[in-house]
């Protein structure tokens, strides 16, 4: 049996996952495609692991990296949520680097 790839869905875009860049304590990052083929990173908060705190936590994550320009800091360019195992996940798409943090420490 084949996995189904997971889409997500912007006002302004659509998403295709590639697969999987990594993983933390309160979320996932995939990589994506969008319909031109342009491929970026998108991180969601996955469905398990979601309380009001991580929420509220991510959601000053976008906050931050929208407003501060600079080389170390990812840029956000789109949000969304998608619904996973009937819970409403936030989740944003930034470039894809090269490497991960990990790697890059």
């Amino acid at each position: 049996m084949t996995k189904r790839l997971q889409t997500f869905e912007t006002p302004f875009d659509v998403y295709t996952e590639v697969g999987p860049l990594g993983e933390g304590g309160a979320g996932r990052v995939y990589e994506v495609q969008n319909d031109r083929g342009d491929r970026f990173a998108l991180k969601c908060l996955s469905p398990d692991k979601i309380t009001s705190e991580r929420r509220k936590r991510f959601k000053n994550e976008i906050s931050f990296c929208q407003r501060t320009t600079h080389g170390n800091i990812v840029r956000v360019l789109d949000t969304g949520v998608i619904e996973m195992k009937g819970t409403m996940c936030p989740f944003y798409v930034m470039p894809k680097c090269k490497g991960t943090l990990r790697n890059l420490i």
